[in-house]
C-alpha cells in the first residue's frame, strides 16, 4: 500500500510504499503541493514526484 511522505529535499508531498496506488495518494493534493524532484513516476498516462 502507498503513503503519503514529505520529500526531503524540497519539502513537498511525495509518497512510499509498493508504487501500486500512487494515483490514490494524489488524487487530493493540488498539484502545486506536489514534490518536483525528478525523475517522475509515470502512472496510467500521468506523471507523478518520485519515491
Amino acid at each position: 500500500m502507498c503513503m503519503s511522505a514529505t520529500c526531503p529535499t524540497c519539502s513537498k508531498q511525495t509518497w512510499r510504499g509498493c508504487g501500486n496506488h500512487v494515483p490514490s495518494v494524489f488524487a487530493n493534493v493540488p498539484e502545486d503541493q506536489w514534490c518536483t524532484c525528478e525523475p517522475k513516476v509515470e502512472k496510467d498516462g500521468k506523471q507523478y514526484p518520485p519515491q
